[in-house]
């Protein structure tokens, strides 16, 4: 048990420490406020979530999938029922954030911040949900890669070229990106393909070195896009969603 506890709270401290480091890019004071707002926008986004993958998961069973094989079972189930609702509602978030807050005008960078924040959050609320339902080594992995923190910020990147560029097409990757590496992780980890095949275990190691290296250039990137026009820039945010 203790030993769960601690895995637990060392879990925690890369996606706390990319949380604080985020909120410290700027010394104003009404951007660390929309910070803490996005961090609490992120943790509750777990109750919306769980009524959208309820929802999918109705569909699911009306559709009776069962008969037409594990493989297409859990594709349906990791790919809509889990990784499709996070990341719809994730998205949702942000827009719902920034019209509660006025956000009429912001940057680039604001947007990937917000966004990441909402992101991590997230995640720190799902660890806390599965944190007596599995091992410790699994759960420092969960916390050492940050999933979601990566799927927050490559999501708040092509959303935040949308309103850079003005060009409605970025709204595409925005979802896509995310979603596939989300359902792609989750379909590689279902027990029966295993069983099937061991070199489906293979599959989610190398996204979660994917997700360990974009959450490291996340802390390189921020760095660099503060000083960066391109990225600092005030673009219109009115006409969101």
């Amino acid at each position: 048990m203790l030993l769960l506890v601690g895995a637990f709270l060392i879990s925690l401290i890369p996606a706390l420490g990319l949380f604080f480091w985020l909120r410290r890019l700027k010394e104003d004071e009404k951007y660390k406020n929309l910070c803490n707002k996005a961090f609490v926008k992120g943790l509750i986004a777990i109750l919306p979530i769980t009524l959208v993958s309820a929802t999918f998961s109705i569909i699911e069973s009306l559709l009776h999938l069962g008969a037409a094989g594990i493989v297409i079972k859990s594709l349906f189930h990791k790919f809509i029922v889990l990784a499709l609702a996070e990341e719809l509602v994730k998205g949702w978030s942000l827009f719902h954030f920034a019209k509660k807050n006025e956000m009429k005008e912001t940057t680039w960078l604001d947007i990937i911040v917000f966004m990441t924040i909402i992101g991590t959050a997230f995640g720190l609320a799902e660890d806390l949900l599965y944190a007596f339902g599995t091992n410790a080594m699994q759960m420092l992995v969960r916390g050492i890669t940050s999933g979601h923190s990566c799927y927050g910020f490559l999501m708040g990147y092509y959303i935040g070229k949308r309103y850079y560029t003005a060009d409605k097409k970025w709204f595409i990757p925005a979802l896509l990106v995310p979603w596939f590496f989300h359902g792609l992780y989750d379909f590689a980890l279902t027990p029966e393909l295993l069983e099937m095949n061991d070199l489906v275990a293979f599959v989610p190691v190398l996204i979660a070195i994917f997700e360990l290296v974009v959450l490291i250039y996340i802390f390189f990137f921020t760095h660099k896009a503060k000083t960066n026009e391109k990225y600092t820039k005030t673009i219109p945010f009115e006409n969101i969603l």
